[in-house]
């Protein structure tokens, strides 16, 4: 039997090489002008998201395997500093090359959703947050951005249309 606290700290020390080509790698980067070399990309590794520490169900979303430990103990932190009064929900993960180009025809405009090849989505490392089944306050998303950091997360699209192309 395998822990989660084992692998959790098997995953922190390791020192990936530095790949920002390949599909499978943790440093790819992914925008219109760079796209998955393989455009129907789906991570071999993807696994569904522990849910004792989010407020709706997240094993219904999948992330790949590193991400998925790395958000649970973040998930688990948020929850202690805010003494269980919040929990972080997720309100999506990873999204196949189908699921993504069936966004724009759904209810994504361009300015908000990544083109299906050039998701971090599609790379089962993006995950959008709420807190308690709703939008994320000022207070939790303050501690996301003083925190997120520690477990590898970030704010991808913050800089607004003009300079990431994305809201």
């Amino acid at each position: 039997h395998y822990s989660q606290q084992q692998h959790l700290k098997k995953a922190k020390t390791k020192i990936p090489s530095r790949d920002t080509e390949t599909d499978e790698s943790f440093q790819k980067f992914l925008d219109d002008k760079h796209p998955f070399s393989i455009l129907n990309y789906i991570p071999k590794d993807l696994l569904p998201i522990p849910s004792d520490f989010t407020a709706n169900n997240a094993k219904q979303f999948l992330l790949r395997e590193e991400a998925w430990i790395a958000f649970a103990d973040m998930a688990r932190s948020f929850q202690n500093h805010f003494q269980s009064r919040k929990k972080l929900s997720i309100t999506s993960a990873y999204r196949s090359y189908e699921h993504q180009k069936q966004l724009p025809k759904q209810y994504c405009r361009k300015n908000l959703c990544a083109e299906p090849w050039s998701s971090e989505h599609q790379a089962g490392l993006a995950i959008d947050l709420g807190v308690n089944k709703g939008r994320l306050d000022p207070t939790s998303l303050n501690w996301l951005k003083e925190n997120a950091h520690l477990w590898w997360f970030h704010n991808t699209y913050q800089k607004g249309v003009d300079t990431d192309g994305k809201m």
